[in-house]
């Protein structure tokens, strides 16, 4: 059967796409949860009844739209940047929990302490439990990939444990070591999709906010 996807410009792209969307959608939504903070951990918007404090556009906007984004990020890592690159299934569930295992914590400075320090302890040890896995296996394969752009697998060094990124994978077939080049291009595709998302994203929040604040 042949392979759908195959070749460098579908690897380049999807971890490109990856990215740019998981980070601009961490960043609405870690925002947009800073703003509710600020309204008490609470709001509301529409519906029949009168509502106490009501969502900031920016708040209704991003809180929804970028969950379902961060899953859409996920999905383009899975079909399209699989090993290539810095991989977003490995990043992804820990920036997300300690990111807002850190706004949970910060609650307890507006009074939410029982709930901040529950929430965020809680969040943290989610977030940091999956990465400390990954990380037993050494860095190369979080920050460079198991595979070149290309879809050939890299060589890693012998009694590597298993890890989530790795289980159920096939360590069968051809394998090349990872020149400088391949570094240079995995980092590379990670820190200017990663910081292109993180820009939109507080472009984006920005200008929500000042039209609701208009």
């Amino acid at each position: 059967m042949t392979r759908r996807f195959v070749g460098p410009g579908w690897r380049i792209g999807g971890a490109i796409g990856a990215w740019l969307v998981f980070a601009f959608c961490f960043t609405t939504l870690y925002l947009a949860a800073a703003e509710l903070q600020g309204l008490g951990g609470f709001c509301a918007s529409g519906g029949p009844y009168v509502i106490e404090t009501q969502c900031p556009d920016a708040v209704a906007i991003f809180m929804p739209v970028s969950m379902w984004g961060i899953f859409l990020a996920a999905g383009i890592a899975i079909v399209f940047q699989r090993g290539f690159a810095t991989p977003l299934l490995v990043w992804g569930w820990p920036i997300l929990f300690i990111g807002l295992g850190i706004q949970f914590l910060m609650w307890i400075g507006q009074g939410a302490i029982f709930v901040g320090l529950l929430c965020g302890i809680l969040f943290l040890i989610m977030g940091a439990v999956p990465l400390f896995i990954e990380l037993r296996a050494g860095l190369q394969r979080p920050l460079l990939g198991r595979t070149s752009a290309f879809d050939v697998r890299f060589i890693e060094r012998e009694g590597l444990p298993r890890t989530f990124y790795m289980f159920g994978r096939d360590e069968q077939g051809e394998a090349i070591a990872p020149t400088a080049g391949d570094w240079a291009l995995s980092l590379g595709v990670f820190v200017v999709a990663a910081g292109g998302g993180v820009l939109l994203g507080l472009l984006a929040f920005a200008a929500a906010a000042g039209g609701s604040g208009a």
